[in-house]
């Protein structure tokens, strides 16, 4: 088993490789008392990230069935980012879509399955 302070350190190390500047934009979602969803300011947060492309693994593939017809990528963020469905990653002039976020116990990086804002 991985100890927590190995893990911290991991988790940091990855961080670390990650080579782009990342904003990430987190909208509050609540529904009104009729059924309306109303969002708040946008908060943002600024990081490290990595672009990739989607990979191979089961869950990879299950959430590609789901969003079929749209190029997917994959952005690294640091682990302790809580990002959601719906938040914006900004990366440079592009902007990013998370559908999907895949997260484990002793991952070194939150996964975020995203499509590109056009």
């Amino acid at each position: 088993m991985i100890s927590a302070a190995a893990l911290a350190r991991m988790r940091a190390k990855q961080e670390a490789s990650m080579a782009e500047t990342c904003v990430w934009v987190q909208v509050a979602r609540r529904q009104l008392d009729n059924g309306r969803w109303v969002e708040s300011t946008p908060t943002t947060q600024t990081g490290a990230a990595r672009i990739g492309s989607l990979g191979n693994s089961a869950v990879e593939k299950e959430i590609a069935g789901r969003l079929g017809g749209r190029v997917l990528y994959v952005v690294a963020v640091p682990y302790a980012w809580d990002v959601q469905p719906k938040d914006r990653l900004q990366i440079g002039t592009r902007e990013f879509e998370a559908a999907a976020v895949i997260t484990h116990t002793y991952a070194t990086a939150r996964r975020v399955v995203c499509s590109e804002v056009v």
